[in-house]
């Protein structure tokens, strides 16, 4: 009898955290990932942020994109690259 082993791979989500934001999303079989809105209010403003990315391996790169609504109107982006932990 021949058995056949398999490789699964099982991708937890991602989780994403900087200056008390934490981003998390799902990452798919190719290693990228979007992470869901997160709200924040800074005085008259909200900022809306998302990310999106890859992991390839051990290292991490993703994109961080605010859209800014209230006393201003604005986007911005913001990249992260680092190693996995």
């Amino acid at each position: 009898m021949h058995v056949r082993r398999i490789r699964l791979r099982v991708w937890a989500p991602v989780l994403l955290a900087g200056a008390g934001l934490v981003l998390t999303g799902p990452v798919g079989p190719d290693g990228t990932f979007r992470t869901g809105t997160q709200r924040v209010e800074v005085g008259p403003d909200t900022h809306a942020l998302s990310a999106v990315g890859e992991l390839d391996g051990d290292h991490l790169s993703a994109e961080v994109s605010a859209e800014v609504t209230g006393g201003q109107t604005c986007r911005y982006t913001v990249s992260w690259e680092g190693e996995r932990k």
